[in-house]
């Protein structure tokens, strides 16, 4: 699961319709020059959820270019200069099971109504592609006119094709559809109740749009989320069952243990391998790295 938010909280990534255009042809060509697979993914005003498949072991250059690209050419349609993105490191959670993927995709879906704006996950205005992964639709975006060069040899496809994937590894389609259909009504319901119980009127689909991009969410000290944003860990993997985050913990600290053995030999110009999962070294420094270990599952990448 990606996370990653607006520098200062601000609505940069209002949901105007050049905004979803940019951040979905982005999406959409970084996903084809990286062979990614996304399963779904919302923009709010101020930050975006995605859950991603990384079946080739690119995610870091996927994240690197897809950030990069929409960064430059939203600065360029909100004519500003400063940094796009806050500065904290992107958030990226493993997702070691089923059910944390279903939880996470939820979670991602749900969001607007987490937040208040609007009553149901599918009043939202802007880019959110639950309708294209239960109905598996494909989006065709063109090419945004105001910042990406045309009619040279290197510019970007005119139209890029947007297509929500689930994949083989989760299992049956309809089945996976199925629970994530189950568990985000009930979180819907969950988050209008919370909120119906503390007074708070969701804010509406036409009040999001008439928000500037310049604005800030409103700060209220006596928010729960307010008081317990800071200093909050944040974690690198997500499980439901506490004995696969327990050998998740194991699997991390022996691979942490395997490199920092391998780098010392690297520096000391000694022969040495190191573990499978390495990426930094592997791309910028060729190392060897060991093979994929048997009964392994799923791609496995580390930063």
């Amino acid at each position: 699961m990606i996370t990653r938010r607006c520098a200062q909280r601000q609505f940069l990534l209002h949901p105007d319709d050049d905004a979803i255009q940019t951040f979905a042809y982005c999406l959409g060509y970084s996903m084809q020059k990286f062979e990614m697979e996304v399963l779904g993914t919302c923009v709010m005003s101020n930050h975006y959820h995605a859950v991603i498949f990384d079946r080739h072991g690119r995610y870091p250059q996927f994240l690197e270019y897809l950030h990069r690209t929409i960064a430059r050419a939203m600065n360029v349609l909100r004519e500003r200069r400063e940094a796009f993105w806050t500065g904290d490191q992107v958030n990226v959670v493993r997702l070691d099971d089923y059910a944390a993927v279903i939880d996470k995709l939820c979670y991602t879906f749900v969001n607007p109504v987490r937040h208040n704006t609007v009553a149901d996950p599918n009043d939202w205005p802007g880019l959110s592609t639950y309708k294209m992964l239960r109905r598996d639709t494909v989006l065709k975006v063109r090419r945004p006119d105001f910042f990406f060069r045309k009619n040279r040899p290197d510019s970007l496809p005119a139209y890029v094709e947007l297509k929500m994937t689930i994949p083989e590894e989760l299992g049956a389609r309809a089945h996976v559809l199925a629970d994530l259909k189950e568990h985000l009504a009930s979180a819907a319901e969950y988050w209008r109740a919370y909120h119906q119980a503390r007074g708070r009127t969701p804010l509406g689909r036409r009040a999001v749009l008439r928000q500037s991009w310049w604005d800030f969410p409103a700060h209220d000290p006596n928010h729960e989320q307010w008081r317990t944003r800071r200093n909050r860990l944040k974690p690198t993997r997500a499980s439901k069952d506490p004995l696969r985050r327990e050998e998740a913990a194991i699997v991390d600290q022996t691979f942490l243990d395997d490199h920092r053995r391998a780098r010392v030999a690297l520096k000391a110009g000694r022969p040495c391998v190191f573990p499978y999962g390495t990426y930094w070294h592997a791309r910028f420094c060729g190392v060897d790295v060991a093979r994929r270990p048997r009964g392994a599952t799923g791609p496995f990448v580390t930063l």
